[in-house]
């Protein structure tokens, strides 16, 4: 897996390469259907900016002109650029860039009634995406200082829900992905540098949550989830430490807990309603439980 600087770069690269290179203040919005609104503002920054808004189907809102809701909006921008894609009905986006730097944000929306929200208040290098194909899928961001940083989500199915808050955090934005339908992330990431997260989910109705507090270079927080019903969260607090949590089956509960500095922990379950739950308090721990079969109970407790 890359590390969160280089992923960092190589997406600013890759997402920055075509409009920050050519577009100087520009601006579009392409609608076709019934009921269509869309708002562009970017509020007399300089340096190249751009936005795009492009709406197929019917009673899609990229904010909302009538409320003055931000429908890309980009302040005092630099080198930026925002994009909102749509196709289907009754989808809902909104991009606000405030301060930024570089460049960030696209959003593009497949099906009906989903709803992105991206948001980067201070910012630097920045970088939001977000794909949903599917209908009723939901993404919140929500970024304040931001520094350099990167979040990327993909949800195929229907209904499933992302949550990513960051404040003052940087270095190392969340990569999620979702496929199948009802399903859940949560990341919660205060004063949190270095500090990567990556959950993906395949399957329905799985629980994923993920906090880091006044962490700093995170070893690698993972959680991979394979079926249906499973639930597993991970709690950080400290440097260095590295979790990862994998679920193949149905029903499996697991929680793993850091305080402390270079702490390593690793749940595999596979089977169904395995339950594990690994608790470090300390630094310099190393522990893992491996579950294979069904109705398992372990718990470990190191301090």
């Amino acid at each position: 897996m890359k590390t969160p600087v280089a992923f960092i770069a190589a997406a600013l690269a890759l997402a920055c390469a075509s409009p920050c290179a050519l577009a100087q203040f520009t601006a579009d919005i392409t609608q076709a259907g019934n009921g269509n609104q869309a708002a562009i503002d970017q509020s007399g920054g300089g340096q190249f900016v751009t936005a795009s808004i492009t709406q197929s189907g019917n009673n899609n809102f990229a904010g909302n002109p009538l409320t003055h809701a931000p429908g890309i909006v980009q302040l005092n921008t630099s080198d930026l650029y925002a994009t909102i894609d749509q196709t289907g009905d009754a989808n809902r986006a909104t991009i606000r860039q405030e301060n930024a730097a570089r460049g960030g944000a696209a959003i593009t929306q497949i099906g009906n009634g989903n709803q992105v929200a991206a948001q980067q208040i201070t910012s630097s290098e920045v970088v939001i995406q977000s794909r949903q194909v599917g209908n009723g899928n939901k993404a919140i961001f929500s970024q304040v200082e931001v520094l350099p940083f990167l979040i990327q989500s993909y949800q195929t199915g229907n209904n499933n829900s992302v949550r990513i808050n960051e404040f003052e955090s940087g270095f190392a934005g969340p990569s999620v992905s979702q496929t199948g339908d009802g399903n859940s992330i949560v990341i919660n990431q205060e004063l949190a540098h270095y500090s990567g997260v990556y959950v993906q989910q395949t399957g329905n109705l799985n629980n994923a949550s993920v906090t880091q507090s006044h962490t700093a270079f995170t070893m690698g927080q993972s959680i991979l989830q394979n079926g249906n019903g499973n639930t597993a969260s991970a709690f950080e607090s400290g440097n260095q430490n590295s979790s990862g949590i994998t679920q193949i089956g149905d029903g499996n509960l697991a929680s793993a807990s850091q305080t402390g500095t270079g702490n390593v922990s690793l749940i595999n379950q596979t089977g169904a309603n395995n339950t594990a739950s690994i608790i470090q308090a300390g630094d310099l721990f190393t522990a893992s439980i491996i579950q294979t079969g069904n109705n398992g109970h372990a718990a470990i407790y190191q301090h």
